[in-house]
């Protein structure tokens, strides 16, 4: 059977290219964690999901801006899921569609699903002449 220059008989197809170890030993762990996102606006409030399966509460950090969230997570994964303990650390600056309160934020972690709940600043009424 004839060769290509790179080894592999032409009737193979080569595998893909991973740019760091060999195929597929490192790949599963160095894929980034980016949890999902959703930001549900309503009247008064804006209420923010975010997915954060294997996230103990003590290991996330958050502070709120004028018209951003920053989120700070790290999720341990045990050795006895995988060969060696992997750690994902996950850093976020979502942009929220309208000014918030600092104050009376609330935030709770149930069932792998963060929700973090902010009160709308409220817009002023101009009246025009």
């Amino acid at each position: 059977m004839a060769r290509l220059g790179w080894g592999w008989p032409p009737a193979y197809p080569r595998p893909p290219v991973v740019t760091r170890g060999p195929w597929p030993w490192y790949a599963a762990f160095e894929l980034a964690y980016e949890p999902r996102v959703d930001i549900c606006d309503e009247r008064d409030k804006l209420v923010v999901y975010v997915d954060l399966p294997g996230v103990l509460k003590e290991d996330i950090k958050l502070q709120v801006h004028d018209s951003s969230l920053e989120l700070e997570a790290t999720r341990r994964t045990p050795k006895e899921a995988v060969l060696r303990e992997r750690v994902d650390r996950f850093y976020r600056v979502i942009g929220l569609p309208c000014a918030v309160k600092a104050e009376g934020v609330t935030a709770k972690q149930e069932n792998g699903v963060l929700t973090v709940t902010l009160r709308k600043v409220a817009g002023k009424t101009v009246s025009v002449e």
